[in-house]
């Protein structure tokens, strides 16, 4: 999560000036060349620390959170549908992790969306939101979690599924003569991709609301669709490579650390009462 976001934040920074700022138009090939124009380089990467934190924080808890309520339930459950059971550890992990992802993510919109217009670090962002407001600053890093846990469950439990469907035919992408699975990674390609024109729309509002901007028409509804899917180009781009990737560096993580099914059991052993 941390390599995705990182590498792929020059591109976030363009999704969210779309979503946010109606003058931009022509999609990435016309909104990054306007902005490079315009706008120094670095204001590509406004957030970096922000949003390198919450993509760590959260891709720790979500992963380890489904991969050790995934293989819990199939033992509990052996009669149950894989699909079924990964959807579901995967739901209940997006919740918890979204709870620690959505203030990271709020700071980073409101810094790229140029609030305040003068920042690039997100924290330091943070310390003036504090100055302001005291403590309703927690009210304005958490007042849309529950927007943005609604586009992580639809994102996350898309990825998942997506990608076990496709994954069945291709083993994991563990390096074998210096050679990666190109399937596996083609899995986790259309799976990001699937994920990402999903829940976009509620991606969209989420920015809008967390900006400060509306979330609403004029007419007091939903936006129209066009304005919902300003900036799904730039979305797509960041999470079908950026899937692929994060499942690749997590999977030979665990296999060159020796991580199995036993070992992710293991988790909450020190819970356990010790025998007499």
């Amino acid at each position: 999560s941390l390599t995705k976001e990182l590498v792929f934040l020059p591109i976030k920074n363009v999704k969210i000036r779309l979503q946010t700022d109606a003058s931009l138009t022509g999609g990435i090939t016309g909104a990054l060349p306007t902005l490079l124009r315009n706008e120094p380089v670095q204001n590509l990467f406004r957030g970096v620390d922000v949003g390198g934190i919450g993509a760590f924080v959260a891709g720790l808890t979500c992963f380890g959170l489904t991969e050790y309520l995934k293989r819990a339930g199939l033992a509990a459950f052996p009669g149950v549908n894989e699909l079924v059971i990964l959807a579901a550890a995967s739901a209940v992990a997006v919740v918890f992790a979204s709870m620690v992802h959505v203030p990271f993510e709020t700071l980073l919109t409101q810094v790229v969306a140029g609030q305040p217009a003068s920042e690039l670090w997100g924290l330091q962002a943070l310390g003036e939101l504090a100055k302001a407001k005291g403590f309703d600053t927690f009210q304005e890093l958490f007042g849309e979690y529950v927007l943005f846990c609604s586009k992580e469950l639809a994102f996350t439990v898309t990825k998942f599924v997506r990608l076990l469907a496709g994954g069945r035919a291709f083993p994991p992408p563990v390096l074998r003569g210096g050679a990666i699975s190109a399937g596996r990674l083609a899995c986790g390609a259309i799976a990001g991709a699937a994920a990402a024109v999903i829940s976009h729309p509620i991606d969209t509002l989420f920015a809008l609301k967390a900006s400060g901007g509306e979330g609403t028409s004029s007419e007091g509804g939903l936006p129209g669709l066009d304005k919902l899917f300003r900036g799904v180009g730039p979305r797509i781009l960041i999470y079908s490579p950026g899937i692929a990737l994060q499942f690749l560096v997590y999977d030979l993580a665990r296999t060159y650390l020796g991580v199995g099914a036993g070992s992710l059991l293991q988790t909450l052993d020190i819970l356990a009462v010790p025998q007499a």
